[in-house]
Order: structure tokens, then C-alpha cells, then sequence
């Protein structure tokens, strides 16, 4: 395989077939570099010694988010090309061809790494969640959960100030090729399944988990609201009057001010992100089907948390979300009130 100069166990297309392969004889190497402002691209060709390139042109393609950019074709200059593009390029592919045997080397669109960009968050904090039965009398259920309290952008290499236009090309085919794979489904027939798969979406969040059921107590609060493992991430709790009046049997309080007690010991304890909880007030709810909000993205879940994957039933990942988040958003700030509103209303 070392002679061939391909792997090929990589194309067994190849395998039980004949094929003319011949080494490139003319180069043995390709480098290239930019200019210090970027808008100047050098290609090298390192010859094997005796060897002639002047058969050989250089073919450079510019590629952008919205499609190609500028063609160029070379002819070398003392085993150079160097090619002006007047801005620093998004992405860059080139091939070199033979006159006389024809592409010697290619290489796809490529882009040149200046500076590499990422969060460091550090783990100060271990939760153990413990989740009541469904008449909050016993723990039903623990879970643990790594919490990160602080994290800190850093920049290695080069920082580099994009071009405008190509930002916002880049953006909005970012957004379409999102929204294109962005349509998900799951079943669910499992309860453990059910809850494990949550828990890892509402984990992931990194400034919001929003959720709409209305008839979320205390119960599916510890169950799910508390998997978040970003201490900077906002809880958000649409729940209804139609849960939240009710009272428990053996229990005093009606469930709106059992979850406000609830959230106030939490809050005490220190160990709790932001949370805000509202309430849809009258005997139907403005809202219907369930939601669970993570940063942008928007599920919709086919029954009730409390409910969650005891029965056959599915969760579905919206790819326009948009108009539902624009609605949410709309009961959130008009049609609900807050509970702490709501449960004084209710003595």
C-alpha cells in the first residue's frame, strides 16, 4: 500500500479492478502562506530534483458561506504562484493540473486556522437532586449533577476581526442548514429513558431552560428544572391556576404555594440558578401542549412531565421555532402572573 500512495483499505471500490496508478513524478510537496494583512496568498512547489514544472498551472478557488468566490488560474513563477485577493479569504481550495497528465494534486476548501476560541468552566459544585412521589410524602428518586459556577472566554493565536458581509452570509446559511437537520423526533415508552433524555437537553443549556406544562409542581421541578449544570443558566416555569389551586390530599397548602415555599428554601440554601416562575391563570389554560425551551431550540413534549414516558408518547424538536417562542413570549409577559402574585391572591 506504501507504493500504491493511497490507503486501500479506504476504496475497496478498488479491490478486484484494474487501475493505471502513477506517482506524481514532478513535486513532492505543496506549501503556501499569507502576506501579514492576509490578502495575499503564496503557493510553493518543492520539484523533485531535475524535474520540470512548466506544464504545471495552479487552479485557486475561493469559497465563501453563500457560494464561490473568485477563480484564479496560474501559471508558476520560479515554483511560485502568488495570488492577490485584495481581503482576507473565507476558504480556499486549489488544484495543481498537468497539461500533459492532468490533476497531480487537489485540495478541498480549506479554512486557515488564525485563533482558536473556547470557554474554561470550572466545576464548583456537586448537586444531589432528590425528587418526591407524586404526593411529595417520600423521595422517590436522586440524581447528581456537576454544576459550573464560572467560565471564561479564551482567545489562543490571533485575534481576527471578520468581514461584515461574509459574517452575516455565513449567519444566515448557519441558520437555514440549522433549521434544514434542526426537525428531531423521539419515542418514548420508558419512563428512566424519558427522564435521562431531558435531563441531558436541559444540561446542555447555556442561558435558558423554559418550561411550559401546566400542571409542573414541585415534583417535576426537582425532576428535570435542576438537571442544569450552568450555574448562569435562567430557570423559566410557565405553569396554571388549574394545578397550582389545587390542594393534595393530606396536605394544607394548595400546590401553588407548597412550590413558592419550596423554591424559597432552595433559594435559601444557595444552591439553586435564577428561577422564575409564572402562572396561566383560569380554568383553561392559554396554553395546551407542553414545551421545553433550551437557549433557542424548542421541543415539543406529547404529554405531561409528571407523565413523561410512562405511556407511548413522543418529543419533537421544532425547526422554525420562532412563531412558538414569539407566542411563549407573549403569554409569558402578558397572560400570566407571577406566582409569588398568584399564591398571595390565593389567601
Amino acid at each position: 500500500m506504501r507504493k500504491l500512495h493511497f490507503d486501500l483499505e479506504s476504496r475497496p471500490i478498488h479491490i478486484g479492478s484494474c487501475h493505471l496508478v502513477l506517482p506524481n513524478p514532478l513535486f513532492s510537496n505543496v506549501g503556501h502562506h499569507f502576506d501579514a494583512d492576509r490578502t495575499r496568498m503564496h503557493i510553493r512547489l518543492m520539484p523533485f530534483p531535475g524535474a520540470d514544472l512548466s506544464t504545471l498551472s495552479i487552479i485557486l478557488r475561493e469559497f465563501r458561506p453563500g457560494g464561490m468566490g473568485q477563480v484564479h488560474s496560474c501559471s508558476l513563477d520560479n515554483n511560485v504562484v502568488t495570488v492577490s485577493f485584495g481581503y482576507d479569504p473565507y476558504k480556499l481550495g486549489w488544484d495543481v493540473v498537468c497539461s500533459q497528465r492532468g490533476v497531480l494534486f487537489s485540495l478541498g476548501p480549506s479554512m486557515f486556522i488564525r485563533s482558536v476560541h473556547f470557554n474554561l468552566g470550572i466545576v464548583t459544585q456537586a448537586r444531589k437532586i432528590y425528587v418526591p412521589d407524586k404526593e411529595l410524602r417520600r423521595i422517590e428518586e436522586t440524581y447528581s449533577t456537576n454544576v459550573v459556577t464560572s467560565s471564561s472566554p479564551i482567545v489562543v493565536g490571533e485575534q481576527s476581526i471578520p468581514s461584515g458581509t461574509v459574517e452575516i452570509i455565513k449567519d444566515i446559511v448557519e441558520y437555514d442548514q440549522k433549521n434544514k437537520y434542526a426537525w428531531h423526533q423521539d419515542w418514548f415508552d420508558d419512563v428512566s429513558n424519558a427522564k435521562k433524555k431531558l435531563r441531558e437537553l436541559i444540561g446542555r443549556a447555556t442561558r435558558l431552560v423554559r418550561i411550559v406544562d401546566p400542571y409542573l409542581g414541585i415534583r417535576e421541578f426537582q425532576s428535570f428544572a435542576l438537571a442544569t449544570t450552568n450555574a448562569q443558566v435562567t430557570i423559566q416555569i410557565l405553569s396554571s391556576a388549574v394545578y397550582l389551586k389545587v390542594k393534595k390530599k393530606g396536605h394544607n397548602n394548595e400546590n401553588g404555594e407548597e412550590l413558592l415555599n419550596h423554591l424559597g428554601g432552595l433559594s435559601r440554601s444557595g444552591k439553586i440558578n435564577q428561577v422564575d416562575v409564572r402562572v396561566m391563570p383560569g380554568n383553561k389554560p392559554e396554553i395546551h401542549d407542553r414545551f421545553l425551551v433550551i437557549d433557542d431550540q424548542v421541543w415539543v413534549l406529547g404529554s405531561s412531565l409528571n407523565e413523561f414516558g410512562s405511556r407511548g408518547t413522543v418529543m419533537v424538536r421544532l425547526p422554525y421555532p420562532d412563531v412558538i417562542l414569539l407566542n411563549i413570549n407573549r403569554i409569558w409577559e402578558n397572560s400570566s402572573e407571577k406566582l409569588e402574585k398568584f399564591v398571595s391572591s390565593r389567601k
